[in-house]
């Protein structure tokens, strides 16, 4: 029996059901293995990206950069027609290092399921990459927005905080870039109150504006028209 979301489930289960009950037009099991899987791993919103309402041990996979689980639901996205996964599983991939690039690349199987990129999700793959780590600089714009801050009750101290970390902070995954660095505890006790609201404030603009980009970068229409693919496929 399959239980519906939030019962956990297992990932490969669900990538199995989502391919057979595609295949065989069973719809109530495709809806429900979609929503376990592909509406809570791999969300349409920032909210939803932010939260943890998964109920598969998907997580657990993709913690591993090289994940043969997120390439093997790229795959199984692209053969169901479900395109809204697709941004943050290519933005759960984005990498710079050469050893993992080429593992994703060279990746065959995830527990019997294909996990090879066609060729054109190849390309979209390394250009995200690469796209991806051009936004970073966006994702840290906000580090600067302290020294024109006319509240600002820390003076040199304030600016001196920021410089710290406009250096130490970098990486290819701009949504979780300041949080993985783990700057804000720092940031807190060394800039004044009213700049550190500010900046909290100007981060959550910028990955705002970063989430809002990344369908474009996947060669997607925006977030409205796949949340409306995905609610459609949802409907019961």
């Amino acid at each position: 029996f399959f239980e519906p979301h939030p019962y956990k489930v297992r990932s490969e289960s669900v990538l199995s059901i989502i391919r057979c009950s595609d295949k065989y037009k069973v719809e109530y099991l495709h809806r429900r293995a979609l929503a376990h899987l592909l509406a809570y791993d791999f969300p349409t919103t920032l909210s939803g990206y932010d939260g943890d309402n998964s109920s598969t041990d998907f997580g657990w996979f993709l913690g591993n950069p090289a994940s043969r689980a997120c390439i093997a639901a790229v795959q199984l996205a692209r053969q169901v027609n479900v395109l809204w996964v697709l941004p943050v599983a290519f933005h759960r991939l984005a990498t710079t290092d050469k050893e993992t690039i080429q593992k994703i690349l060279h990746c065959t199987n995830f527990k019997g399921h294909p996990t090879k990129l066609g060729g054109n999700d190849q390309i979209v793959f390394l250009t995200c990459s690469i796209l991806l780590t051009r936004l970073e600089l966006n994702a840290v714009s906000f580090l600067h927005s302290a020294d024109s801050n006319p509240n600002c009750a820390g003076s040199t101290k304030c600016t001196a905080a920021l410089y710290d970390y406009m250096a130490s902070v970098g990486g290819p995954v701009p949504l979780k870039l300041c949080d993985s660095a783990g700057i804000w505890p720092d940031l807190s006790d060394n800039c004044c109150d009213k700049c550190y609201r500010s900046l909290k404030a100007a981060h959550a603009v910028a990955r705002q504006e970063i989430w809002n980009e990344l369908p474009g970068v996947c060669g997607l229409p925006p977030w409205p028209e796949l949340e409306k693919t995905k609610a459609d496929a949802l409907k019961g």
